[in-house]
Formats: C-alpha cells, sequence, structure tokens
C-alpha cells in the first residue's frame, strides 16, 4: 500500500468483514482489533526505544535474513525502511505484550529473532509461537499463494464460476500426494472444516465415496483409485460452500460491499503509484526496435485470469514505445529514460500488453514486468465496465 495509512486501514476493515462473514463473533467484546499506528502514536516513547534496543543487539546480516517476512530475499536490493521493518515487527510482539503470536511459517524468522532478544536481556517468559502451515500455489512450484498471482489462490469473495475454474486448472498430477496444492486445501481447509470429503462419481468410475480422514483419502488418491478428475470438483464445491456466507455479506451488507469496491480500486492506485506498470489508452500502438522491430509472444492463461471473453497478446522487446497519441508516449519514455539516467544497470526493457475488447483497447506498459503484478492489472482492468474500462 505504499505506507499510506489510510489504504491500510481501509484492507484492514475490509479483512475484518471477511472474519465477520465466516462467523467469528465480534459480540461481547470477545475479540478486540488494535491498530499499530494509534497504539504507537499513544506510546511512542516506549515503542522507539524498544526498536532501537531490538536493532543495536543484532547485526546487519542477522537483520538481512529476516526479510523474507516481507516476500525479499537475501540477495534482493532493500531499502533502509524494509531492512528497519524486522526490528518493528520484532517489537510489535513486546510492545502489544503478546503472550502467543500466531504468524505463518514464512514470518518464523522473525519470531525466532524475537526469542534470541528475550536471552539477549535475560526474560525468562519467552513469547510462545504458534506457526501455521502456509498453503501453496494453485500452480506447478508455487511455495505459497501469492496475493499478487489470481491463478494461484482462492480469494475469499472469489465468485463460484473462478473457484471452480481455478481448482479445474490447479496442479493436481495423478497419483501423487506430495506437494499437491489441491490435496493440500482438502487436508487443512476441507477436513477442518467439515470433518469429512464426499466425492460425487459415477457408478462406473466406483459411485460416491465419503472420506472421515486424510489418511484415507491420500490413500485412495496414490494408488490411482481417486481420480483428480473426480477429486477437483468436488474440492470446488466444498470450498464454494464455505465462501457462499462472505459472498452474500459482501452482496448484502453496504459498508461491506463498499470496503470491497475501495479495495480492488486501490490495485489501480498501488499500480501507478509505484511506477511498475502504466495504465494508458490510445487508438494504436507499436514497438520500434533501435534496429528493427522485434516482438515476441509470451503465452498468458486470459481465460483463467478474466474469462474468454478477453483476448490479451504480450509483445516483449527491447528499445523504444511508441504510441500514436503524444500524451500516452510522453510520460512513459520519460520515465523508462528518467530511471535508466540514474541507474545503470536498469534494464531498457518494456512489455506491452493489448487487451482487447468490443470497446476500444486498453494498453497496459510496463518496466520490470512481472507477470503477477501484470495479471491482477489485467483482472482488475476485465472487472470494470462500460467503454472507459
Amino acid at each position: 500500500m505504499g505506507g499510506d495509512l489510510k489504504k491500510i486501514q481501509v484492507t484492514g476493515q475490509y479483512l475484518i468483514e471477511i472474519w465477520k462473514a465466516v462467523g467469528m463473533n465480534l459480540e461481547g467484546g470477545q475479540v478486540e482489533f488494535l491498530w499499530s499506528s494509534e497504539e504507537i502514536n499513544s506510546r511512542a516513547h516506549e515503542y522507539w526505544p524498544l526498536v532501537m534496543d531490538i536493532a543495536r543487539r543484532n547485526k546487519l546480516p542477522r537483520i538481512v535474513r529476516c526479510c523474507q517476512i516481507m516476500g525479499r530475499s537475501e540477495q534482493d536490493e532493500l531499502s533502509a525502511a524494509q531492512i528497519f521493518y524486522p526490528c518493528m515487527q520484532c517489537a510489535d510482539i513486546f510492545f502489544l505484550k503478546a503472550d502467543i503470536c500466531q504468524l505463518g511459517m514464512d514470518q518464523r524468522k522473525v519470531n525466532v529473532l524475537a526469542r534470541e532478544y528475550c536471552d539477549d536481556i535475560k526474560r525468562k517468559n519467552k513469547p510462545i509461537i504458534l506457526s501455521h502451515h502456509m498453503l501453496p500455489g494453485l500452480q506447478e512450484g508455487q511455495e505459497k499463494m501469492s496475493k499478487s498471482d489470481p491463478s494461484s489462490s482462492i480469494y475469499m469473495e472469489d465468485e463460484e464460476a473462478n473457484v471452480n475454474l481455478k481448482i479445474k486448472k490447479a496442479f493436481c498430477p495423478p497419483k501423487v500426494v506430495e506437494k499437491n496444492p489441491c490435496l493440500e486445501y482438502i487436508k487443512y481447509i476441507i477436513f477442518p472444516w467439515f470433518n469429512e470429503f464426499t466425492v460425487e462419481r459415477k457408478p462406473e468410475n466406483g459411485g460416491d465415496k465419503t472420506y472421515k480422514n486424510f489418511k484415507d483419502l491420500a490413500g485412495d488418491y496414490e494408488s490411482g483409485e481417486l481420480h483428480p478428475g473426480d477429486l477437483k470438483p468436488a474440492l470446488a464445491k466444498a470450498l464454494n460452500q464455505i465462501l457462499q456466507p462472505v459472498r452474500d455479506h459482501f452482496n448484502t451488507d453496504p459498508k461491506a460491499k463498499d470496503l470491497l469496491k475501495r479495495v480492488k480500486l486501490l490495485i489501480t492506485d498501488i499500480v501507478n503509484e509505484s511506477h511498475v506498470l502504466l495504465l494508458i489508452r490510445a487508438e494504436y500502438c507499436h514497438i520500434m526496435h533501435p534496429n528493427h522491430r522485434q516482438s515476441k509472444s509470451v503465452p498468458l492463461d486470459v481465460e483463467q485470469i478474466c474469462g474468454p471473453h478477453v483476448q490479451v497478446s504480450i509483445l516483449e522487446m527491447k528499445g523504444h514505445v511508441r504510441v500514436a497519441s503524444e500524451s500516452s508516449r510522453k510520460p512513459i519514455a520519460e520515465r523508462v529514460s528518467q530511471k535508466a539516467a540514474r541507474d545503470t544497470s536498469y534494464p531498457r526493457q518494456l512489455i506491452f500488453l493489448e487487451i482487447q475488447y468490443e470497446h476500444p483497447p486498453n494498453f497496459v506498459v510496463c518496466s520490470d514486468f512481472d507477470h503477477a503484478l501484470a495479471t491482477t492489472c489485467i483482472q482488475h482492468a476485465a472487472s470494470r465496465e462500460g467503454p472507459n474500462r
């Protein structure tokens, strides 16, 4: 969210609506939500000395190793703020007087940092760390779901058709249990929720079968008795049962509906502010290589992203962008040339995406092409209505 507290709070309010929709009881003071910004601002004289004490007790390499909590690796070029962030997250545990910290496995390094800090200051009561399992992405080789890659994740407000399509195209090799995202969903979501899993099959394929535990299901799948073609529809059906109350809430509750709309609009804001992608409109666009025209088609599963009615073609090139509209062309060329002038290692590479509708086409041009982020933008553009989408 670019550090914008207003946008972060909108997203936080949206998440609260999600939790309400799935059954979290917020009545009677059983659950209290704290906004870190408010807590820090009200007790800054306590918070910042704690952050600085954690920072001074750790060497830079130790802190850099914690940066995976932000989706970064030790090899990435980090800003000073990103390097400082693990110290702040570690401080939150003590500042908020948390007895139990429930976070994902990708946050474990900063949790260990907090426990090591207890050793440094001779504190006996260390925070209890509960690290929950990370669901893998739905595509092959994805260790975890990505919020920026719609095809890898099931979103809480996804429509039934979207869930069906994502599960249908998910990686699910026959007779393979390990690192199978569909089986992970069943093990960690479906069984804890329903305590059983029913597969509906034709009589010639073995007929319907209800599993009471994951071990039996995994055994049938590994032996080949249970086929992905039967497992996937059953998984999609179960997920849709869980998600339907969330859809109903966001369709009927005015506050929730408004928050969802505002969160979706933030996607475009993030894109524009990051300078990674520039959304423009033009009647015609072509790319000129310094020596010759060059284009390379890159496959993109557009049907999975935004439906079969949208066609996307991607052209990859090294050189310049020329757009018929002068107002559209200048900002792009200037941004790229300015960044290249500041950083000689900056790749002079642009990616051009043309999204074809029945209406005049939209164009997306980006530097440092990020497939996941581009996918998010395409999905957002496809969801807009009217000729100006």
